[in-house]
């Protein structure tokens, strides 16, 4: 599985040596294309997704809050652990476009 993963990512390509059954893999040759694929496919959709997850849970904690579920305290440390993770999103976000020039 993690070797599909891989492939499909461009780090590393399967090869075949005549007579033996055995999948054998190589390196890619080009480590920029295999981080530029992997930015691509993986990172990049998901940084979007992080931002409208974390917002939906913060409106998730105060509906909470409000519902009485949580006690001022809790909802206090849900809020700044979803604030931190906010921020990293918001970061990596940023460097995003920086990302993509450089690749």
């Amino acid at each position: 599985m993690g070797a599909r993963q891989l492939v499909a990512w461009g780090a590393i390509r399967q090869i075949w040596i005549p007579g033996d059954r055995r999948d054998y893999f190589q390196l890619a040759s080009d480590p920029a294309t295999m981080l530029l694929e992997l930015y691509r496919e993986f990172l990049k959709p998901r940084l979007g997704v992080a931002g409208k997850r974390l917002t939906e849970m913060m409106d998730g904690l105060h509906e909470d809050l409000t519902g009485g579920f949580l006690s001022e305290e809790e909802f206090d440390i849900c809020r700044k652990r979803l604030e931190h993770l906010a921020k990293i999103q918001s970061k990596l976000q940023s460097a995003a476009p920086i990302l993509e020039r450089l690749l």
